[in-house]
């Protein structure tokens, strides 16, 4: 990767990454390349309908553009992964580093926000260890710090009904420390005053499961069509916040894309 290029990926990537903040798909890092191909991107657009805010039991929707892109020295940058640096090691390994975004929170998002205060953006520094198990399943995990600490688990299986026509689905679960889950979820002395909520402290524990099922259709060579239908939990501590309305948050993703 140039370097001219890679200043390029570091100056596109914080806009970029908003998709994947909102869309909560930057959990994983997740291969934007078909089997065998070893550099290559897509674009396109992400419609997005889900909830305002981490427990919101109000929604919105939102159409936002989106790109991915991966070199064959290792290097990616794009929505879904951030920007950072993969090795494939053998067996169906991969594992990396890699930067991301927590585009953090504002207090116009919701009414029940009144009084919090923003979360400013925060830059995610974080690793990653991907494995394939065989029989269309594969392992996910991720270590993200910046904002408190974050560690994902997830698995996926997919299948292939038609060269045109594959299916998906995962499961995952996300564990946060104390710093985590007292911006997200928790209420402080100053934010009480304000808002009129009492006082909560979350501790750190399992702050959420989820499952989703992802259809992904080609009609051309070069163009893919893609649904997934999420369904999450708020689990532990997180889920008895004031802030939380709905502790089961459903999300819809649409998206369009054009590989190159």
């Amino acid at each position: 990767m140039s370097p001219s290029l890679f200043r390029s990926a570091l100056a596109g990537v914080a806009l970029l990454s908003s998709v994947a903040a909102q869309a909560q798909v930057g959990d994983f890092f997740r291969n934007v390349l078909p089997p065998g191909v070893e550099q290559g991107g897509v674009a396109g657009a992400v419609m997005l309908h889900a909830p305002r805010y981490a427990g919101s039991d109000q929604e919105r929707l939102r159409v936002l553009p989106s790109v991915d892109y991966q070199w064959r020295e290792g290097w990616f940058a794009g929505v879904v992964n951030g920007l950072g640096y993969r090795v494939s090691g053998g067996s169906g390994q991969v594992y990396g580093l890699r930067l991301s975004m927590d585009f953090g929170r504002e207090e116009d998002d919701s009414s029940a926000l009144r009084g919090m205060g923003d979360l400013k953006p925060r830059l995610l520094a974080g690793a990653f260890y991907n494995q394939e198990l065989g029989g269309g399943f594969n392992l996910s995990s991720s270590l993200r710090t910046g904002r408190g600490t974050l560690l994902d688990l997830g698995v996926s299986w997919g299948h292939a009904l038609r060269p045109d026509l594959r299916v998906a689905a995962g499961v995952a679960m996300s564990w946060a420390d104390a710093r985590h889950t007292q911006s997200y979820f928790g209420v402080n002395a100053a934010q009480s005053q304000a808002s009129g909520y009492p006082v909560f402290k979350p501790g750190a524990g399992l702050r959420d499961v989820r499952a989703s099922a992802s259809v992904i259709y080609r009609p051309l060579r070069d163009w893919s069509l893609t649904a997934t239908l999420g369904q999450g939990s708020l689990r532990g501590d997180v889920q008895r916040s004031p802030l939380v309305r709905d502790a089961s948050p459903q999300s819809l993703i649409l998206t369009v894309g054009h590989h190159f």
